[in-house]
């Protein structure tokens, strides 16, 4: 139930928040040959026509958004320390900041360290993580002083980048030119994840290696087991 509950917020805040241009690359047919199923059930028909099956853009954008964003948190999981039902609850709290589904991934990473360093180490629960999360995504709202406070400071270039204000120079010499083309929103989650990562980039690696770290994968591991079994039931 704790998965699924963070997996059915994780898919109504992204419907919620789907952006028009991302759709628009979803707006396609499908199409399906269902010549030989028909025949084998009812012997009548030899030749059925290939038979459309639309499927709404909407449908598809979102599904491609959640897939990437679980596979995600999948991967931080077998990575280390948190259980993907935790990342895709933080996921789900940056989905309110950003429609870009490659921001979110970035800051994904970027919270794994962050909420290690917060947190001192060791499992935490989901609320704690939508906690950080919400910490991290005040950021794109302007939210500076409390991130300042905890020791993190943001260059004017980089809060320029944050808020889409940034010159093409400024960008380039902050991010590098690989940033040039991507979204407004996913510069934003990069500057973010700079800051964070000059203090505590590779934290989330480093503590789930630990004596402690190695054992709560074990955990999840168990617990994803009994998800499964669960669902079969």
């Amino acid at each position: 139930n704790t998965q699924l509950n963070a997996e059915n917020q994780l898919m109504t805040v992204l419907g919620n928040m789907l952006s028009e241009d991302y759709v628009s690359q979803f707006e396609i047919e499908t199409t399906a040959d269902i010549t030989a199923a028909v025949n084998e059930i009812n012997a009548i028909q030899n030749v059925v026509d290939e038979a459309v099956i639309p499927i709404s853009a909407e449908s598809r954008a979102l599904q491609a958004e959640f897939d990437a964003i679980t596979k995600k948190a999948n991967e931080i999981q077998g990575d280390g320390i948190y259980g993907d039902e935790v990342m895709i609850a933080g996921a789900a709290e940056f989905a309110t900041y950003f429609s870009d589904t490659e921001a979110i991934t970035t800051m994904m990473d970027t919270l794994s360290d962050y909420a290690m360093g917060m947190s001192g180490g060791g499992e935490i629960d989901k609320a704690a993580m939508v906690d950080y999360a919400t910490g991290l995504g005040k950021i794109m709202t302007g939210s500076y002083d409390a991130m300042t406070k905890k020791g993190f400071e943001f260059s004017d270039a980089q809060k320029a980048i944050i808020e889409g204000t940034a010159t093409q120079e400024q960008l380039v010499a902050v991010l590098g030119d690989d940033y040039a083309s991507m979204s407004g929103e996913m510069q934003a989650a990069a500057a973010i994840s700079q800051v964070i990562e000059e203090s505590w980039g590779g934290l989330y690696e480093t503590m789930s290696n630990t004596p402690e770290g190695k054992i709560i994968p074990l955990n999840n591991a168990w617990g994803d087991m009994k998800e499964s079994i669960g669902g079969q039931l």
